[in-house]
């Protein structure tokens, strides 16, 4: 899955629509405040939710959890950059009719700026927190990478000890069970693992594709081994009754 940032600033994404034709001023006023107050009143809240900070994860399955409620925000966030945009516009189509006393027109250059401030401000701060939430995912992805891939090579030395030991039926038959529970029980986690999150677009497309490559071969590894054990099983077995 590959994710990016979905809204940018007012000032590097121009508004593609055509301004709103002109209405009374007195019409114009009233729509423009409540729209205004709506706007502001969703501001606050997004600006609420953005002052706690994610939360450290303490597992890969928290991290993805994070991102992927953070990626809702964002795109939450790029939704609403549409209404701060038209609430811009129709204050500047008002400013430019010149229909307003000079106290109006005065509050209403202050209220645009304002918003465009606070809009900057929450972008900025989500854009920085967005990176900090992805920086966490990826570095928990790639220390379950390496800790199965550490399992996996104590399983391989494990199945190769047991293909050169020698005992009583039952004792070998428990050690390869024993592997074999093992090797289950991690089927859920290499099945998770495969379910790669990439959050960095600037990656070259040979590096994802190494990272999946990576997964891949350990899907593979953890397969063979799941064959090999139950092999074992059945080596072991019929060693002891030929």
């Amino acid at each position: 899955m590959y994710v990016m940032c979905l809204f940018q600033s007012l000032s590097s994404n121009p508004p593609s629509k055509k301004s709103p034709p002109p209405r009374p001023v007195s019409i114009a006023l009233g729509g423009y405040q409540a729209s205004l107050e709506e706007v502001l009143t969703w501001l606050l809240g997004a600006e609420d939710k953005l002052s706690t900070p994610t939360p450290c994860p303490k597992d890969l399955p928290t991290a993805r959890r994070n991102f992927h409620e953070y990626n809702t925000f964002i795109q939450e966030l790029s939704v609403h950059q549409e209404s701060v945009v038209t609430v811009l516009e129709e204050g500047a189509v008002m400013l430019a009719s010149g229909g307003l006393c000079e106290d109006d027109a005065q509050e209403i250059r202050l209220q645009m700026q304002l918003l465009e401030s606070r809009w900057e401000s929450l972008r900025t701060s989500a854009m920085d927190e967005q990176t900090n939430v992805n920086e966490r995912l990826m570095e928990a992805q790639r220390a379950e990478i390496l800790r199965i891939q550490n399992w996996l090579e104590k399983i391989e030395a494990n199945i190769a000890r047991l293909a050169m030991t020698s005992g009583s039926l039952d004792i070998r038959l428990q050690d390869v069970r024993l592997l074999c529970t093992q090797i289950s029980a991690e089927e859920a986690n290499i099945k998770a693992i495969r379910q790669l999150d990439i959050v960095d677009e600037s990656r070259s497309e040979e590096g994802k594709h190494y990272l999946h490559s990576i997964i891949t071969s350990i899907f593979l590894l953890w397969f063979c081994n799941h064959l090999e054990v139950n092999h074992s099983i059945h080596a072991v077995y019929h060693s002891h009754i030929s």
